[in-house]
């Protein structure tokens, strides 16, 4: 496991034939070694270090008509005081008519090992905030906002979040880009997809290697 400042990227894709979109299949496996190399170390002061990803992984369950179900725990350690604005609400975009989010755990552990759970009434469902600056309105456009409260240096904030896709835009079609780079060190990231051992696959791969299963 050689660790590089040139984090792989992983891209998904379905090929165009005119109307004719065959799904993809497959179980991707990919686990990020430690970011933070010699060389790596040297590029991050502690003020710009101020969050530390933890690990984030994410397992899609794809069906073969493109219904999925995306799965993906994530966990943030914050180091510095400008990671506490970065990490106090967290944004999760969705449209009413073709998928839906649900927020499973969304809670902070603190420096002495208090576990605080983020209350509903501070998980919000609103229109969608990308098309509302394009003043853009469509009800069915939402965005789901965590906001973790009091926040502090020394914290880490642990999310899971499903999101399920009933009712591809696409049928039997599903696309999906996954950055395995961040502005932030990353210690472990994980993603795997897995489908129908016979539906085909299309992807584009950077710097990174897929393992099959």
């Amino acid at each position: 496991n050689n660790a590089s400042t040139e984090i792989p990227t992983m891209k998904l894709r379905t090929a165009s034939h005119f109307n004719h979109w065959p799904a993809l299949l497959i179980l991707f496996i990919f686990v990020l070694p430690p970011f933070l190399t010699a060389k790596a170390k040297a590029q991050f002061t502690d003020s710009d270090a101020c969050i530390l990803v933890i690990n984030e992984d994410t397992q899609v369950d794809l069906q073969a008509d493109g219904r999925y179900l995306k799965t993906t725990r994530a966990v943030y350690k914050i180091l510095g005081v400008d990671g506490i604005k970065k990490l106090n609400k967290r944004h999760f975009a969705y449209h009413k008519h073709y998928n839906r989010i649900d927020v499973k755990i969304a809670r902070v552990i603190k420096s002495d090992q208090r576990e605080v759970t983020v209350p509903e009434d501070l998980i919000y469902d609103v229109s969608s905030l990308s098309l509302s600056k394009m003043n853009i309105y469509d009800e069915n456009a939402r965005t789901k906002i965590i906001v973790f409260k009091d926040l502090e240096v020394g914290d880490t904030v642990d999310m899971l979040i499903v999101e399920t896709g009933f009712n591809p835009p696409m049928k039997g079609a599903y696309s999906e880009i996954t950055l395995f780079q961040d502005f932030y060190p990353i210690v472990q990231k994980t993603y795997r997809l897995s489908a129908p051992v016979d539906l085909k696959i299309y992807y584009a791969m950077r710097n990174g290697k897929a393992d099959f299963s």
